[in-house]
């Protein structure tokens, strides 16, 4: 109950333990007025983290993940297909193997877990606000761009609600590439926020050949300034069906067929390269 929970004493003696025992507490979750143990998963999720001794432990990692939405008045808006479900998932599997990640998240459909810190954004600019602050403000290791970032957003955004008895004309505005954007940024040490962060970015084509998607790719990998690209073509995914082509700087191209085989191969590169 609230009342034990919030008891001096108690609290008193888990700090205690905290500071002088160095024991870690998984926190409990609030409901009905109790704190109560949490689920199985967030338990295990929270023992893997401590425990793990692999590469990525205490690696920050940027994530960028959900679709993004422009608005047309206060009713409409414009935004694309994204879930978030693979953002939050590599959050997650980076969390268990030790790294620190924080996820940039826009509106998606999936809810990510609570361990790790969520930033929630909806517009462009609100993401490519709150990425350049992460980055001025805080040091990390890699940063992997999975949002579904809108290329235009309209030009206007009414006050009021639109009359559906009026014809609606909507004009749009180019947004920035937030890849880009931090290669044009420099720290307050007057640092470039790229220098020493091993970037991944994703790239969204429609009805292209596998050699076109590599060739996209390749020259995703020079224009987007990135150590990876993951490239795949939306008329292909379906249902549990996600395939990509993986692709680094040193040449490396992997046909991939799930989230679960991108996300393996993700994980895999940040191990290798951090």
């Amino acid at each position: 109950h609230d009342s034990l929970a919030q008891n001096p004493i108690l609290k008193k003696n888990i700090s205690y333990l905290k500071g002088e025992k160095n024991i870690y507490f998984i926190e409990p979750k609030h409901e009905e007025a109790k704190e109560k143990f949490q689920d199985s998963e967030t338990i295990v999720s929270e023992v893997s983290h401590i425990l793990a001794q692999g590469p990525l432990k205490h690696k920050k990692v940027l994530i960028t993940a959900g679709p993004t939405r422009g608005a047309i008045d206060p009713v409409r808006y414009i935004s694309n297909f994204s879930t978030g479900e693979l953002g939050v998932r590599l959050a997650h599997e980076l969390y268990v193997r030790g790294a620190e990640p924080t996820l940039i998240y826009g509106p998606g459909s999936v809810v990510p877990h609570s361990f790790y810190p969520v930033l929630s954004v909806t517009t462009p600019q609100e993401m490519l606000e709150t990425v350049l602050s992460e980055l001025q403000y805080q040091k990390y290791s890699a940063a992997l761009f999975s949002a579904a970032v809108l290329d235009h957003v309209p030009a206007q955004t009414h006050d009021v609600k639109l009359s559906s008895a009026q014809a609606l004309e909507v004009n749009f505005i180019q947004t920035p590439k937030i890849i880009r954007e931090i290669d044009k940024v420099t720290r307050r040490t007057c640092e470039n926020l790229s220098k020493g962060l091993f970037k991944i970015g994703f790239k969204l084509e429609w009805k292209k050949t596998e050699e076109e998607l590599k060739n996209l790719g390749m020259k995703a990998l020079e224009a987007m300034n990135v150590d990876v690209v993951i490239i795949n073509d939306l008329s292909c995914i379906k249902d549990q069906v996600h395939p990509a082509l993986f692709l680094d700087r040193t040449g490396l191209s992997q046909k991939l067929q799930s989230k679960k085989e991108i996300i393996e191969s993700l994980i895999q590169s940040l191990e290798n390269a951090l």
